[in-house]
């Protein structure tokens, strides 16, 4: 029997600006992995399985969840504990004056914009559940239609908040 170990990759450096950003203080290396499990459902990089990889995230102190893309799942040992983080880019909120899905609650859906945003850090407890993303057009300007998949995770914060989305 052959004995596996994982070896440390050395983070890069916009993922090591990104935890200092976020003011996390962790070590420069740990071990990337391509997917994790939440509550029995698997979240993965965008890099393994786009579907999986396109989440709502739990902000603290915000009603709406956002929606995101896992760039890099990373596991990090530290004081003898492994810790969990996921490197997200959050795609950017649209200012409209009219949601043309506001109308329509039951549909979970949202518009947002295609841009995606730097690198930013969470932990997995911010993950609420998948996300669909349709783009399309309205006039000139391209967007995602966003829409919760939620179905075994905290789906009561994501019903609850229906009528703000």
């Amino acid at each position: 029997m052959v004995a596996v170990t994982k070896l440390a990759h050395v983070f890069p450096t916009e993922l090591c600006l990104t935890f200092q950003r976020s003011q996390i203080d962790t070590a420069s290396s740990g071990h990337f992995v391509s997917d994790i499990s939440i509550q029995g459902l698997t979240f993965s990089t965008f890099s393994k399985n786009r579907g999986n990889a396109c989440v709502l995230i739990r902000e603290p102190n915000d009603m709406i969840p956002m929606p995101a893309e896992v760039v890099h799942i990373i596991e990090i040992l530290e004081e003898g504990t492994s810790k969990t983080y996921l490197a997200v880019r959050r795609l950017e909120p649209v200012a409209l004056h009219h949601d043309p899905f506001s109308r329509y609650p039951a549909l979970r859906t949202r518009l947002w914009k295609r841009r995606l945003s730097d690198l930013d850090v969470v932990v997995p407890s911010q993950i609420l559940s998948h996300c669909a993303r349709l783009p399309i057009r309205i006039g000139q300007e391209k967007y995602f239609a966003v829409l919760s998949l939620c179905r075994g995770l905290d789906c009561s914060y994501i019903h609850n908040i229906l009528v703000v989305w």
